[in-house]
């Protein structure tokens, strides 16, 4: 291995590490997470990447800064091997850490764009937020695109649940909602109400924005911005539908 991807690795390692338990570690921690030997610690610490105090050793503001970066790439080539590419999850990891070390800024940002800016990995760890998440840039059109800002008839299949709570997915799941679920949406207004199989669902916004879903090629008028979908088809109005989804206030 490369000396800049062993430094890249303890950086995850140590970046990782303060994500799990939100303070330092130790000497042997560090090295049995990153697979490394002492003197690339050592090589962190000199070149202030890494400091040493009482308690242990953390990740410096300088060394925080690169660490995310190395873990925002390997997140987000988790999430375009899982989700768009479909490469096994035995072949996930180990593609990834490949990928961590060679994107370049620019393609980093247009995956992050193409897959919608999503804001955790397969593992439901979070990605890091990059320049692109920030100003939301649209000009890639996303493969991976949040429910909430498809329009009336886009189809596609979930992707992949983000929320804020086990108890939601769970919910969600009860109704169908599992990644690779084909969908259509029925319209977005006054609610946003979906097809899932013989089933309507009615959904809030605060919901529908924690759902993402592979958006086909040949569904180019599922992009967000085009109406507000008031279509229903003859016959199915929303009398009967399931209403599990529905939140007061």
């Amino acid at each position: 291995m490369r000396t800049s991807e062993e430094l890249d690795e303890i950086l995850q390692a140590a970046f990782c590490l303060e994500e799990e338990r939100g303070g330092p570690f130790s000497h042997d921690e560090v090295l049995a997470r990153a697979r490394c030997g002492a003197e690339v610690l050592k090589r962190a610490v000199d070149s202030e990447l890494m400091a040493e105090g009482e308690s242990g050793y953390m990740l410096t503001d300088d060394g925080r800064a690169r660490a995310s970066l190395i873990v925002r790439r390997h997140r987000l080539a988790e999430r375009l091997l899982h989700d768009v590419l479909r490469v096994p999850d035995a072949a996930t990891e180990s593609v990834a850490c490949r990928f961590e070390h060679v994107l370049e800024h620019e393609v980093t940002e247009s995956i992050c764009t193409l897959l919608g800016h999503p804001r955790a990995c397969p593992h439901g760890k979070a990605i890091p937020p990059g320049e692109c998440c920030v100003s939301r840039e649209t000009e890639i059109p996303a493969v991976i695109q949040k429910l909430s800002d498809l329009i009336a008839g886009a189809e596609g299949r979930v992707a992949y649940v983000h929320a804020a709570n086990d108890s939601r997915i769970d919910r969600l799941a009860s109704f169908g909602l599992l990644p690779g679920t084909p969908l259509r949406v029925h319209q977005t207004w006054p609610s946003l109400v979906l097809e899932v199989g013989e089933t309507h669902l009615a959904l809030d916004r605060e919901t529908a924005e924690d759902i993402f879903v592979r958006v086909g090629s040949s569904d180019t008028n599922a992009a967000a911005g085009s109406g507000t979908g008031r279509r229903r088809r003859r016959g199915r109005g929303p009398g009967g539908m399931c209403r599990g989804f529905w939140r007061k206030g």
